[in-house]
């Protein structure tokens, strides 16, 4: 027992010096001030569908630097999201459009169907070809629609919004550790070495003289009790 003791002592003593403590702090420093710069550059760009059309790729990079920073201090690796894509739209036309359409909406793909022509939303032109081959369904014409892609893609990227997500928790979460890792840190160096350095010397007479100082009585006169303790 009292050698356990002593190893979970000395482990608490070491921890403020290790490696990984002043990793830890470093993350804690540079995180903060990351995550309003994140939140700061997230929430003006929720106004309307162009910004955050327009902001996806610039909140893609926040998350790869949260990622970064998280490799490089932590030794966290934190896998990437697959590239952001556009979002497919194809128009098909197929005299068995019935048959299609329950294969799509099988397959999680939102379908719209206007007689013969069937529009099939989320699911790739490929994906649709190799459908219709896989259950011979006749094919009179397959048009993915290109114009919208890439804004719907990034509209709905769902990586995208769980960066956003992940940047509003962030902020609370980066303060409350800067202020306990940072703080709580700082300031235990600060008292461990408190009387090693920070105090200023005592005086070399008074206190350590031969004679002790008493403290006047309250007929006493200021000089002697300055003759006293000088």
């Amino acid at each position: 027992m009292t050698g356990r003791a002593g190893s979970w002592l000395r482990r608490v003593l070491r921890a403020p010096f290790t490696r990984r403590t002043w990793a830890e702090l470093a993350y804690a420093i540079v995180s903060f001030p990351l995550a309003v710069g994140a939140l700061v550059f997230t929430v003006p760009t929720l106004i309307n569908g162009p910004l955050r059309t327009a902001s996806a790729p610039g909140v893609r990079k926040l998350g790869a630097a949260h990622r970064s920073l998280a490799r490089a201090l932590l030794g966290e690796d934190v896998s990437p999201p697959p590239p952001l894509r556009p979002y497919p739209v194809v128009h098909v036309r197929t005299p068995d459009a019935d048959r299609l359409v329950t294969l799509a909406q099988a397959k999680g793909a939102k379908v719209t169907q206007s007689g013969n022509q069937v529009r099939i939303i989320g699911l790739p032109v490929s994906w649709v070809a190799e459908l219709t081959t896989e259950e011979r369904i006749a094919i009179h014409s397959l048009r993915p629609e290109n114009k919208l892609g890439w804004y719907r893609g990034a509209i709905r990227d769902r990586h995208v919004w769980l960066a956003r997500s992940y940047f509003a928790l962030k902020l609370p979460v980066a303060a409350f550790q800067l202020v306990v890792a940072a703080g709580f840190l700082l300031a235990g160096l600060f008292y461990l070495t408190y009387r090693s350095g920070w105090r200023s010397p005592m005086p070399a007479r008074g206190w350590d003289s031969a004679t002790p100082c008493r403290w006047p009585s309250r007929s006493s006169s200021c000089r002697s009790a300055r003759s006293c303790c000088s």
